[in-house]
């Protein structure tokens, strides 16, 4: 497999006429030589806009939850329980009994609701907390927004609109790394062309279609220049999308948010019948790729300065994309409580 992937990796720098060696010693440093980080404690005011944007997050892997078991997750700086009853229909409820404060990791899955051992009390979603939740692509996803809101969009319709309902996540293939910061760091970075000749040992230009930034999506198209490659990134929402370095492989990235400033970054490969091996075997390796080449970023993005920002007149497009972030992702109550340092990260089970 390793063999192959290296046989691709050399036909594909080839085909799209970009320098081969130079790029292996780079990211042969980043594999054997990754840069060192710890991520900081850090509180919600040491960022410049509130910490959980109004979204749909994933969670954990359909498969992690079988049929009669739960697991408890902090999410989003909540503790919370996820579980699958007869039904096999995923529900979350909150860790703690609504009764006295149990934990009802202590409990056990009964039909349809856990019960706590407590006082047998028999707790399902929506009976005292609604929590909304979609299941697609073997992955749990949750809204996570304002107090008592509900979504504005469907999972299942966003993921349909890019045609992603046909691929296989190959999770046994995921690559992870903890990383710091906030996912607006994640997302507006695509923007930030200046940082490849550096970081990535290429330079990068806005492609003919520039960004397209619709409803919650972000798609930004890029030119490599001096090849002919034209990557394609797409955010379907803030914490989960998939890149196309080149057609017909995909390689599929997402943002578990455990707390504020602590995020899990995993990167996938995928399967499309559609593809064949040869498209499986190119989403695998561009996704070797992507872990390794975002090396030096996670540790950047980990450890700096959140709140310091002095742009040039070329960056504008940051600036721009972060006001239209804000807007689409937080109420207007939100934005002010944050700026009046009133912003409640924990909700009030």
């Amino acid at each position: 497999m390793i063999l192959i992937i290296i046989g691709l990796l050399l036909y594909y720098q080839f085909l799209y006429k970009t320098d081969f060696f130079s790029h292996i010693i780079h990211l042969a440093r980043k594999l054997f030589f990754p840069k060192q980080y710890e991520i900081p404690n850090t509180n919600v005011y040491d960022y410049p806009l509130p910490p959980f944007p109004n979204a749909w997050y994933p969670i954990c892997m359909s498969k992690d939850i079988p049929p009669g078991t739960k697991k408890p997750i902090t999410f989003a700086n909540q503790e919370i329980i996820v579980f699958r009853g007869n039904s096999r229909k995923i529900q979350v409820i909150p860790k703690y009994c609504q009764h006295m404060g149990v934990d009802l990791t202590h409990g056990c899955v009964k039909e349809n609701t856990i019960e706590c051992p407590m006082h047998g009390k028999q707790i399902k979603n929506g009976a005292e907390v609604t929590f909304h939740v979609e299941e697609h692509l073997g992955m749990i996803f949750i809204w996570n927004g304002e107090a008592n809101s509900t979504p504005n969009q469907c999972v299942k319709e966003q993921f349909e609109k890019f045609n992603m309902e046909k691929d296989d996540l190959v999770f046994p293939m995921s690559m992870g790394r903890w990383v710091g910061g906030h996912i607006i760091d994640y997302n507006e970075h695509l923007l930030d062309v200046h940082h490849a000749p550096y970081i990535h040992k290429a330079s990068l230009h806005l492609g003919e279609r520039g960004i397209q930034y619709d409803d919650i999506h972000l798609v930004v198209h890029l030119d490599v220049e001096n090849t002919d490659y034209h990557p394609k990134f797409h955010y379907i929402t803030p914490y989960f999308g998939f890149i196309e370095y080149v057609n017909n492989a995909r390689v599929y990235i997402y943002f578990f948010q455990e707390k504020v400033g602590k995020m899990k970054m995993v990167i996938l490969p995928c399967w499309n019948a559609k593809n064949g091996i040869l498209g499986f075997l190119l989403s695998i390796m561009f996704s070797v790729y992507t872990y390794i080449d975002f090396s030096d970023e996670a540790a950047y993005f980990s450890t700096k300065k959140h709140k310091r920002r002095n742009l040039k007149a070329s960056e504008k497009i940051m600036n721009d994309f972060r006001k239209q972030f804000t807007e689409k992702f937080f109420t207007q109550k939100q934005q002010n409580d944050f700026n009046n340092k009133q912003y409640n990260v924990n909700l009030d089970w």
